[in-house]
């Protein structure tokens, strides 16, 4: 009753204060090397992570980076959330041009396999609020 579904995208993925607040990257100068440009990214985005302690959990944000959302449901029981990307529901798991009971079997079968990751080793541990709490 309490598991939350986010199928899709973010809803702030097209908010552009947003992103324009967690990646606030000045643009790379033309001399500047990946290997820099990377660490400036991933500096930008450690100060973002740690920013968000003192701040109230954030639940419209996903929590996975955009290559594995493209690619993977997940679950967090931390949150209490599946996690369904627009990305995954593509072939092989999902196609207008197949029939209805194969939609519907895969990614029921999907959606069911991420259900139980509430009930595994790991999401045991936390309760219908994302609490950490052994509830068994």
């Amino acid at each position: 009753d309490h598991l939350k579904a986010d199928i899709g995208y973010p809803e702030n993925l097209f908010d552009d204060a947003f992103v324009s607040d967690v990646y606030n990257i000045p643009p790379s100068q033309p001399s500047e090397n990946y290997g820099t440009l990377l660490s400036r990214v991933r500096r930008r985005l450690h100060e973002v992570e740690l920013a968000k302690i003192s701040k109230k959990l954030d639940r419209i944000t996903w929590v996975e980076t955009t290559s594995v959302v493209a690619a993977n449901a997940y679950n967090v029981p931390a949150l209490n959330t599946i996690y369904i990307p627009a990305g995954f529901l593509t072939l092989p798991h999902f196609s207008p041009n197949l029939p209805d009971y194969i939609n519907y079997g895969t990614i029921g079968q999907i959606v069911a396999h991420e259900i139980t990751h509430g009930y595994d080793n790991e999401g045991r541990l936390y309760d219908e609020t994302g609490d950490e709490r052994d509830w068994w």
